[in-house]
């Protein structure tokens, strides 16, 4: 029973199966209400007849004339009905023909009507009055109701196992028509690889459970879809990014070793360069497992409410340096008294990353500003630079893995400084976003850092 569809045709048979027998079994009690009622009012229109008989006879008739009224009305339908009549002692004063010798049970006295099983008589139904001072029974034949009953009940296990096995046949019928969905589902399913992670469920157009499943499984599908090309597109830039790193590290390595006759400042040279690249490498993979600790969720941040104006005062100063060696301008322009909840260390990256960023791309006598305000209860951080900008078509892509602002022969970059920047500030429940300036040539990076956010 490990098949949903067996199970829900046992299911259906099993409950179609009850229903039948609970409407046969109330139909069974039904009957026999209705076939006893019926042989009461029958009993009851001979006692009244009996009643009316002996009461013609008069107040004054002896017990002998009345017995024989009884008689005369019992000689009419001796074949339908036993009459027995007695005295207020319980002496049996008459007793039908049909009746012979045999006295009706005791087990019938003081009840209005009764069925009883006899051993002699068999399935009787009794009724008892008084007329004056006479104890009169009227009893009629049960056994052919009973036989009625019988074959009703025979007829009703009949009925109740043809239900069944229709129902299990019906029922099998529909949980496969009701499960068609589901099946395809699994072929589906089956069908999705890493080579056809396109192919998607049919959706039913039922309203109901199954397609909403179908449509939720789908959006799953496109989920994991995206996952695995960012994750395969990222495995292709990371092998890319490493392998020009690792070539120049092993072709400096293959000169010292097949040129031994170099003279000491070309192999200081060498060397010197190998080690660049081995700190490029160890750049790369530090950025990349701090990546993948945000994007497993288990980087912690190190929340705290933050005396802005302090923080600020103290990045300007780093900051200023850079700006004065590349013959630029910094300026920061913030609010006073303002505390936000937020991690320091990580927030001065991102803006350490932002900021740098916006030196790279300006030349001397230009001014790089950081603006601080606090718009519909978020902390907003503003880089704006007066460089070239960035095409509109990169836009949207410059806080990706990999991606440069720049050619990479041109960049000390890997490209995973804004991805960086990005995760930090989502991981505070914030965005950031950029846009070209609209006034002038240059760049706007804007980050959002909601009041209290999911830290």
């Amino acid at each position: 029973m490990k098949s949903l569809t067996s199970r829900m045709t046992l299911w259906y048979a099993l409950i179609a199966t009850a229903t039948v027998a609970v409407i046969l079994t109330g139909g069974r009690f039904y009957l026999e209400y209705s076939l006893l009622r019926g042989i009461d009012l029958l009993n009851a229109v001979e006692f009244e007849e009996i009643r009316s008989r002996i009461e013609e006879q008069g107040p004054e008739a002896s017990v002998a004339d009345r017995i024989a009224a009884v008689h005369q009305h019992a000689e009419l339908d001796a074949s339908l009905y036993f009459f027995q009549v007695a005295d207020s002692d319980g002496e049996i004063l008459y007793r039908s023909a049909n009746l012979g010798p045999y006295q009706l049970p005791e087990a019938l006295h003081g009840h209005p009507t009764i069925s009883y099983e006899d051993p002699e008589l068999g399935w009787i139904r009794s009724m008892e009055g008084q007329v004056g001072d006479l104890d009169v029974h009227v009893v009629s034949w049960l056994d052919s109701t009973h036989a009625l009953f019988d074959d009703y009940e025979r007829a009703s296990l009949l009925v109740c196992g043809g239900v069944f096995l229709l129902s299990l046949t019906f029922g099998y019928f529909l949980s496969r028509l009701a499960l068609r969905p589901i099946a395809s589902i699994q072929q589906t399913a089956q069908k999705i690889s890493a080579s056809r992670f396109s192919e998607r469920i049919p959706v039913p157009n039922t309203g109901d459970e199954v397609e909403r499943m179908a449509v939720l499984l789908n959006a799953m599908l496109d989920r994991l879809e995206s996952a695995y090309e960012q994750v395969k597109r990222f495995t292709a830039e990371a092998s890319h990014e490493f392998r020009t790193p690792l070539s120049i590290v092993r072709l400096q390595a293959e000169k010292l070793l097949n040129q031994p006759s170099l003279d000491p400042e070309e192999r200081e040279k060498s060397l010197r360069d190998q080690m660049e690249e081995i700190e490029r490498l160890n750049q790369m993979i530090d950025d990349l497992l701090f990546l993948a600790r945000s994007d497993a969720g288990v980087m912690r941040l190190e929340s705290r409410d933050v005396f802005l104006a302090e923080f600020l005062e103290d990045l300007q100063c780093d900051v200023n340096l850079l700006a004065e060696e590349q013959g630029l301008r910094f300026v920061l322009d913030h609010p006073k008294n303002l505390i936000w909840k937020l991690d320091p260390v990580l927030i001065r990256q991102v803006l350490l990353n932002l900021i740098s960023n916006a030196l790279r791309f300006s030349s001397p006598g230009m001014t790089v500003r950081l603006a601080v305000s606090v718009r519909k209860e978020s902390l907003v951080f503003s880089v704006e630079d007066e460089g070239a900008g960035v095409p509109e078509e990169k836009l949207g892509r410059i806080f990706d893995r990999f991606e440069r602002l720049e050619p990479e022969s041109d960049s000390g970059s890997n490209g995973l400084g804004l991805a960086i920047c990005r995760s930090i500030v989502e991981r505070h429940g914030g965005n950031v976003g950029a846009r070209n300036r609209q006034d002038r040539s240059g760049l706007v990076v804007e980050v959002r850092i909601p009041f209290r956010g999911d830290v």
